[in-house]
């Protein structure tokens, strides 16, 4: 790594000592709030502000069935330009701003930011500047507002910030030089997460595989009569899961009172909470053990057991608690099967493909109890089970740790990327 053979003391405490030659300045002397607003059919597109991808174009960044904007009218949404900086006031001390590379709209809510005419900067390199952990520190820092989700970085308190300025020269290599290296990075987190992708696929194979046809391949077979498990081993028979599990529950939201203690201590387990194929140990949330009496839909489930997601962005994810507590509405609780434990588990999980398309409704798809409940299983001798979910056992273990290999290096990559950017654009490493 090439350092600035000579530093100095910026005079501004948050930023420290910086190159010979660079300078801070003001915000207010870089740039100017604009105000630009739309007419109701704008020929530009929508722009959304994130913190993990800065500003793109909200069709790009959306679901297929969602709603591209909830307004009934685009009027009064902001215009901004390429080169400007987009930032949601909201969530600045999160990253959530960055120079969009875009003409487009935003949201009324956002504040909207243009290079002044004599300012000496490159908007490549504001991009990375603004977006860097020690620079959302410092707007939470001078943010409006008691907590977290209340904090406000004023379009005042922004432009009365400081800002690192090299000389325009510098800046432009500097741009230049993270373009290539996080373009770089990128491409191997973007190789590793589609193997994980491919992994995570052979999985749900293995799984598959074992669960509807078994261990033995020259087990004759037969039709199952349904459709999703297809032919099975002739001496199995299947099942409804109503019949399998002894216990199928959900749960609710109970109403929040600020005078009530509602930090515990009964675990509360959101759809949030549940990630496909994991376990759950622990939750962030709890509720006070008050709200049991209040609410007949609140009971204590005691593990092991097993939890799907039936609405929500988790939608058909399930994973095994291993801890007591309650649900809210969009989770439904399986618990106490007949069968082998581990093996319905790795059953259900087969069946979360079928699952997730029977779900109920347009733009907001939900799987119901009633749908989990009418959905068939197959069934082994219970040795067989037993087999089945070792093999299992053993075989997804080997394929997690891969999983887990890629997730280390793709978290590794992104501690790096950001590393890298910080150093560069303030000061810490020379480019050129």
């Amino acid at each position: 790594m090439m350092q600035y053979s000579k530093m100095k003391d910026s005079g501004v405490e948050w930023i420290g000592k910086m190159p010979i030659g660079w300078k801070v300045i003001r915000n207010k002397a870089l740039f100017e709030e604009v105000n630009e607003r739309c007419e109701a059919n704008p020929n530009l597109p929508l722009l959304s502000v994130s913190e993990y991808y800065g500003v793109a174009p909200r069709a790009e960044k959306i679901a297929e069935d969602e709603m591209l904007t909830r307004a009934e009218s685009l009027e009064g949404y902001k215009v901004c330009h390429k080169n400007d900086i987009v930032m949601n006031i909201m969530l600045a001390w999160k990253r959530s701003q960055g120079v969009s590379q875009y003409d487009g709209i935003v949201s009324p809510a956002y504040c909207v930011f243009r290079r002044k005419d004599d300012a000496p900067i490159d908007m490549r390199y504001i991009h990375y500047l603004i977006r860097t952990d020690r620079y959302a520190d410092e707007y939470k820092c001078h943010s409006t507002g008691i907590i977290d989700s209340r904090l406000r970085l004023y379009p005042d308190k922004f432009l009365a910030l400081e800002s690192h300025v090299p000389p325009l020269p510098e800046q432009t290599a500097i741009a230049a030089y993270l373009d290539e290296k996080c373009a770089t990075i990128d491409g191997i987190i973007a190789e590793a997460k589609a193997t994980i992708e491919e992994y995570k696929a052979w999985k749900a194979s293995v799984i598959f595989e074992a669960v509807t046809k078994g261990l033995d391949p020259n087990a004759e077979m037969k039709d199952s009569g349904v459709e999703w498990i297809g032919q099975m081993p002739r001496g199995w028979s299947r099942d409804k899961i109503n019949r399998i599990y002894g216990i199928i529950g959900s749960g609710t939201t109970p109403k929040f009172d600020d005078a009530k203690d509602n930090s515990g201590p009964i675990n509360w387990i959101l759809s949030g909470d549940v990630y496909s194929g994991g376990d759950i140990t622990e939750v962030k949330n709890q509720i006070a053990e008050s709200f049991l009496s209040e609410y007949s839909a609140l009971k204590i489930y005691n593990p092991p057991f097993v939890v799907i997601a039936m609405y929500g962005a988790s939608i058909g994810n399930m994973a095994i608690s291993y801890i007591s507590g309650c649900v809210n509405q969009a989770c439904c609780v399986l618990g106490s099967p007949r069968e082998n434990f581990n093996y319905a588990y790795y059953a259900l999980q087969a069946l979360k493909s079928h699952l997730l398309s029977s779900a109920l409704g347009g733009g907001q798809p939900n799987i119901s109890q009633q749908i989990i409940k009418a959905q068939w299983l197959p069934i082994p001798p219970l040795p067989e089970q037993t087999a089945i979910a070792a093999y299992l056992d053993s075989k997804c273990a080997a394929i997690d740790g891969v999983i887990a290999e890629k997730e280390a290096l793709i978290a590794e990559l992104e501690t790096y990327k950001k590393s890298l950017i910080f150093e560069t654009v303030t000061g810490k490493r020379r480019v050129c």
